[in-house]
């Protein structure tokens, strides 16, 4: 289900759910038996930071960098380039904000990552409005693409109304994102839902990998509405029981 790239770069519009499905993937590669570097690089959006999940993250052996808690620097710390650098067997997650200003942040690494050498997935949520039609997917890939310089090499789908998900909601999505998918000829990776979604999946019903996602970046208005369990921020204590089970689903 991992590729052999060493490097993936998760970047999506606001709303998409990119910095959820980052910490997701990076806990998986750990469980796979990955030595795992997880770096927050979204210098964009404020309310959703990938670091409030560091504590879970370590406790399960992987390296964060990130900017100390209580910083809103939009500086990207030192310790991604020397990560880039010199990677020795580690994957390199990045969690990368989703607009022009996110996408020079990681352009600036761009002499860094050779081709062939990473993922850069367009991670997607066609339920919010920017992401809703082919228009406007597209015009915002192109000018992540232009100003990162880097090209889109996968897309993932995220398609979700929050709780209110069903399985047809990511099936309605899929059709959209694979719309896009053969527009820049590549690959859709997975798809990613709740368990309680996957739970509802038949054979068949998609094409795609299904990734099942804990959730650690639930705003405090949807307190306990993931699978019942009741959280505050990220202290609800879930991550741990995923490290129990397989991320896919079989």
């Amino acid at each position: 289900m991992f590729s052999d790239r060493q490097v993936e770069i998760f970047i999506g519009a606001f709303g998409s759910g990119k910095t959820e499905v980052s910490i997701n993937y990076a806990l998986a590669l750990r469980q796979a038996g990955y030595d795992v570097v997880f770096a927050d690089m979204d210098v964009v959006t404020p309310y959703f930071r990938s670091r409030e999940a560091r504590a879970e993250l370590e406790e399960q052996g992987i390296k964060v960098i990130a900017p100390p808690m209580g910083s809103d620097s939009p500086a990207v710390p030192a310790e991604v380039l020397q990560s880039l650098q010199s990677p020795g067997n580690k994957r390199i997650v990045l969690d990368v904000g989703g607009d022009k200003h996110g996408a020079i942040a990681i352009g600036q690494f761009k002499p860094h990552l050779p081709e062939g050498s990473y993922h850069f997935n367009f991670v997607i949520n066609t339920n919010r409005p920017f992401t809703s039609t082919e228009e406007g997917i597209m015009y915002i890939v192109n000018e992540i693409e232009t100003v990162s310089r880097l090209k889109t090499t996968a897309l993932i789908n995220n398609t979700n109304l929050g709780p209110e998900t069903t399985v047809e909601d990511v099936k309605s999505g899929s059709e959209l994102i694979q719309q896009i998918a053969d527009r820049l000829n590549v690959p859709v990776r997975f798809v990613t839902m709740s368990d309680a979604v996957a739970e509802q999946v038949k054979p068949g019903d998609f094409a795609q990998p299904v990734f099942k996602l804990d959730m650690f970046m639930v705003p405090a208005w949807l307190d306990g509405g993931y699978d019942g369990v009741m959280r505050h921020g990220n202290k609800g204590g879930k991550y741990k029981a995923a490290m129990k089970r397989e991320y896919w689903l079989k």
